[in-house]
C-alpha cells in the first residue's frame, strides 16, 4: 500500500507474483519496547532510562504537512470528478484501446536431412480498420477510388467489404489478400487513413505435389474457427490436411499485438506496453525429400499406362516406425490449396476421375493379393498346418464337388494354369503358388486347412482390420470379411470358396499400402510392428530439440523366429528364382513379395510389390 492508500498485489515491472513477507519477529519486538510494563515496574526503574526523550515539535511539523497533502488531494479530487466531471468522462469515452495484430510466423517443416519442405515468404494483404478512416463523406469516397483502381477492382466491391459491419467498426477487415509487390509499394506511395498494408509469413512448399499428401496445407482460418479460438485472427492460416493440420497447435505460433490509445479522430493518445509474438515451433520430419519426390516421379510416370489411375510408395524403418517415403500420385498442388484455389479450379480436382485428393498410401483399402500370402504362411506354419517339410503339387487347378449335388464341381485355378509342380512353403512364397495356400489355407479332401476364424486371428495381429495410427489424418482400417458379415450384408453362407480366395488376399478382404508395408516390416525385424510415425522431433529457432518422437511398439512376437526365418528363406527365394528375379541386379539384397488382385468382376488388376533390403540387416 502506498501513502495514499492504494494497495498493489504486484509491483510494477514485476513479471512474476511478488509474496511480501511480513518480519514478525521485528515488530513482535517493536511492540514489547512499548508495552513492557511489567519489566518496568519490576526493574523499579526511572521511566527516563527506558523511553528517550522525543521531539515533539518535529512530530507536530510532519502532521501538519501529512494533514496539508489531504487536502490538496481532496481538493483535486473534487475538482477532478465533481468541476471537470462531465469533461473527463467525455475524453475518456472518446477513446478507446487500438489493438493492431503482430502476426507469428508458422514453424518450418524439414525433412530429416533438415532439407525445407515447407516455409515462409512475405505475402502482402491489404487491410483497414474501418473507425481510423477519414470521417468526410466526400474524402472517404475518393479514398474507396482510389484503393479500387490500385487492386483492379470495382469501387461498389470496396465498400461493401469496408462497411460490411459498420464504419465504426474497430476490429481489422481484409480488403485484398496476397496482392501483388507491385500494389503493396504503390499503396504505401499515397496516405490513405484507415487502410494499410500488413506484411504477412505466407506458406511457401518446396516440395509441392510430391509431398501435398503427407504435408498437407494451409487455408484461411473460418469463422467458427475463430468463435473458438480467440489465439486466431481474421487472417490467420491453420492447417486443412497431412501434418499441417495434425500438428497444428505446435506450428501455429502464439500472435502478439501492439497496444495504443487513440481518441475519436484517430490519433494516437499514448503507447501501450506491446506483447511480442511467438514463432511456431519447428518439426523435423522422418521423410527424405529426394526419394519422396523420386517414389511420386515414377508412379506419375505411369499413369496412363495402360489402365493404371494411380498409386502409393511407402517406405519405412522396420525397426522404429519412422516413414521415410509416403507417397500418393497423382496429387495436386499444396501451394495453390494454401493461397486460395479458385472454386473452378478445386471443382476439378473433385471430379476428376483419377482422385487427385485421394491419398492412396493410407486410406487407399485393396485387395492384398499374393502379398499376403506372407500372413498366411505366418498361421500355417504357426498353427501347425503344415510344415517346411510338407509338400502339395501345384497341378494349376483343385476341382471341388458340391456336397448337395455331386454334378456340379467347381474349379479353383492358380495363377499358373499349367501348375508349378510340388512346392513346400518356401517354394510356395516364392512361385506365390495359389494351389498351396487353397489347401493349407481352407482345406481340400484329407488336409485340414486353417478356416477364416484362425486367418482372421492372424490378420489382426499384423494389425490389418485396425489402423496403425500415423500422425496424419485419414487412415483406413482395411477389412477382414467373416461369414457373419457375409449373411448380415449378402444374405449368403460361407463357402470354401470364401477360405479360399481370402487365403490368397483376393475377394472381400482390404488392406491399405501402409499395412501391407508393416506386415512385411514384421517379418524382416523379427516378429514386431511399430506405430509409423512422420514426426522424428521438434526443433526452437536455434534448432534445439523440444521434443523427440521415440519408437512405440504395438505387437510383439507376433510369431517365433523360427518360422520367421522360414518365411524370410522364402522371401529371399521370391528374387533369387521366383516372381521377382528382375531384383537379382539390384546393389543390395532383396526379399520381398509380388502380388495381383482382381477386381470390377476380374475384369482389371491391382499390381502389388512390398520387399525388405538389405536382407542381411
Amino acid at each position: 500500500m502506498d501513502f495514499f492508500g492504494n494497495k498493489y498485489n504486484s509491483l510494477p515491472g514485476d513479471e512474476k507474483k511478488r509474496v511480501i513477507k511480513k518480519n514478525w519477529q521485528e515488530i513482535d519486538s517493536w511492540e514489547g519496547n512499548l508495552s513492557s510494563d511489567d519489566k518496568l515496574l519490576s526493574n523499579q526503574k526511572d521511566i527516563s532510562e527506558i523511553v528517550p526523550e522525543r521531539n515533539f515539535i518535529n512530530l507536530s511539523v510532519i502532521y501538519a504537512v501529512g494533514i496539508v497533502l489531504f487536502l490538496i488531494l481532496g481538493v483535486r479530487l473534487w475538482q477532478l470528478q465533481i468541476v471537470k466531471g462531465a469533461e473527463s468522462l467525455e475524453k475518456a469515452e472518446g477513446n478507446i484501446i487500438h489493438i493492431k495484430t503482430t502476426y507469428a510466423p508458422r514453424g518450418v517443416i524439414y525433412d530429416r536431412n533438415e532439407n525445407i519442405l515447407a516455409g515462409n515468404e512475405a505475402r502482402y494483404d491489404m487491410l483497414v480498420v474501418p473507425a481510423l478512416m477519414d470521417k468526410n463523406t466526400e474524402e472517404k469516397y475518393d479514398n474507396y477510388r482510389s484503393i479500387a483502381e490500385i487492386l483492379g477492382i470495382e469501387t461498389t466491391k470496396v465498400r461493401e467489404v469496408v462497411e460490411a459491419e459498420g464504419v465504426n467498426n474497430w476490429n481489422e477487415v481484409v480488403i485484398a489478400k496476397n496482392i501483388p509487390r507491385e500494389q503493396a509499394l504503390l499503396f504505401k506511395t499515397r496516405n490513405i487513413p484507415g487502410f494499410f498494408v500488413e506484411d504477412i509469413a505466407s506458406r511457401k512448399y518446396y516440395c509441392n505435389e510430391e509431398c501435398a499428401h503427407v504435408i498437407g496445407y494451409t487455408g484461411q482460418v473460418s469463422e467458427d474457427e475463430l468463435a473458438k479460438d480467440d489465439q486466431y485472427q481474421p487472417i490467420d492460416q491453420v492447417g486443412r490436411s497431412g501434418l499441417e493440420s495434425y500438428y497444428e497447435s505446435e506450428l501455429k505460433g502464439v500472435n502478439g499485438a501492439d497496444y495504443r490509445i487513440v481518441d475519436a479522430a484517430g490519433r494516437t493518445v499514448s503507447v501501450l506496453t506491446p506483447r511480442d509474438s511467438l514463432p511456431g515451433e519447428n518439426l523435423v520430419t522422418t521423410l527424405d525429400v529426394d526419394l519422396q519426390k523420386m517414389a511420386y516421379e515414377e508412379i506419375k510416370a505411369k499413369i496412363g499406362q495402360g489402365d493404371t489411375t494411380g498409386g502409393a510408395v511407402v517406405i519405412s524403418n522396420p525397426n522404429t516406425g519412422e516413414i521415410i517415403t509416403l507417397a500418393s500420385a497423382p496429387s495436386f498442388s499444396a501451394e495453390q490449396m494454401s493461397q486460395g484455389i479458385s472454386e473452378e479450379d478445386y471443382a476439378a480436382l473433385l471430379n476428376d476421375k483419377n482422385l487427385p485428393l485421394f491419398n492412396r498410401a493410407i486410406a487407399g483399402e485393396y485387395p492384398p493379393g499374393s502379398t499376403f500370402k506372407i500372413v498366411t504362411a505366418s498361421a500355417i506354419l504357426s498353427e501347425k498346418v503344415a510344415g517346411i517339410d510338407d509338400y502339395v503339387v501345384d497341378t494349376g487347378s483343385l476341382r471341388i464337388v458340391n456336397k448337395y449335388d455331386p454334378n456340379i464341381v467347381y474349379v479353383f485355378w492358380g495363377w499358373n494354369h499349367s501348375g508349378l509342380g510340388s512346392v513346400n512353403v518356401v517354394d510356395a512364397l516364392a512361385l506365390s503358388s495359389d494351389i498351396y495356400f487353397y489347401i493349407y489355407g481352407g482345406g481340400y479332401e484329407d488336409k485340414v486347412g486353417l478356416g477364416i476364424d484362425r486367418l482372421k486371428a492372424y490378420a489382426e495381429k499384423y494389425m490389418l482390420s485396425k489402423k496403425l495410427g500415423i500422425d496424419i489424418d485419414g487412415e483406413r482400417p482395411g477389412f477382414i470379411p467373416t461369414p457373419d458379415w457375409k449373411n448380415n450384408t449378402f444374405g449368403e453362407e460361407w463357402y470354401l470358396g470364401d477360405d479360399y480366395n481370402t487365403a490368397i488376399g483376393q475377394g472381400d478382404i482390404l488392406a491399405t499400402p501402409l499395412q501391407v508395408n508393416f506386415y512385411t516390416a514384421a517379418i524382416a525385424n523379427g516378429g514386431k510392428i511399430y506405430r509409423p510415425h512422420l514426426m522424428q522431433r521438434l526443433v526452437d529457432k536455434d534448432k534445439k530439440t523440444i521434443m523427440e518422437i521415440q519408437p512405440e511398439l504395438l505387437k510383439d512376437n507376433i510369431i517365433d523366429m523360427e518360422n520367421i526365418g522360414i518365411i524370410r528363406t522364402g522371401l529371399e527365394a521370391v528374387t533369387d528364382n521366383g516372381t521377382a528375379k528382375i531384383l537379382q541386379s539390384a546393389i543390395v539384397k532383396v526379399a520381398g513379395k509380388t502380388g495381383t488382385a482382381q477386381f470390377d468382376n476380374n475384369t482389371k488388376e491391382h499390381a502389388w510389390y512390398t520387399c525388405y533390403a538389405p536382407v542381411d540387416n
